[in-house]
């Protein structure tokens, strides 16, 4: 730590009459820690800065807190900002917190849907998988048919190759084409 003397007294900083959002924020964090939950703050994924993500017992983000200054949380909508529409598309839910008198409340929608959180969570995990899936079947898909096109093609090749060659080829490649395959089927 350093400590600079000051070059004059010139100049009065005057307490804030509102609350800023960082106020806000570290008054949030201080009682989301004093009653038990696990959250960390400045949190940055995906060039997404969460002022709060609030984590179960696993690890797993359960909720997303976004903190705005006194006077102007009660006009924002999150669901009609660029920055609230990317949170939202985290899988959790986004909560917009601006006044401390509300702590009690947020505390008891964090306790109460501590559940539905996780579901919220596992529904998305679900639509990403599904969609891993969808992407593994369409690429064995275009193998599979990458492998027959060879095998054929192999034909084409026989003036330069000996009979015993090109029998090896083509069994290397339909020994592939049916391992594709059987994968395919159990997807």
């Amino acid at each position: 730590m350093r400590i600079y003397k000051p070059l004059n007294a010139s100049a009065v900083i005057h307490k804030p009459s509102t609350r800023a959002e960082f106020n806000i924020q570290a008054d949030l964090y201080a009682l989301l820690k004093r009653d038990g939950f696990d959250v960390v703050g400045n949190v940055t994924l995906c060039k997404n800065s969460f002022d709060l993500v609030v984590y179960d017992s696993n690890g797993k983000a359960t909720a997303i807190i976004e903190t705005k200054q006194e006077d102007e949380g009660a006009r924002v909508h999150l669901d009609q900002t660029i920055q609230g529409v990317k949170y939202l598309q985290f899988g959790i839910p986004v909560i917009l917190f601006w006044d401390l008198n509300k702590y009690d409340e947020l505390k008891a929608e964090l306790l109460k849907d501590r559940k539905a959180f996780v579901n919220v969570k596992s529904s998305a995990e679900s639509a990403f998988q599904e969609a891993s899936k969808a992407a593994i079947v369409r690429s064995l898909e275009l193998l599979r048919n990458k492998l027959g096109v060879a095998s054929f093609a192999a034909y084409d090749v026989a003036s330069v190759l000996s009979k015993t060659d090109l029998a090896n080829l083509e069994q290397v490649l339909e020994s592939y084409r049916d391992k594709v395959q059987n994968l395919y089927e159990r997807i």
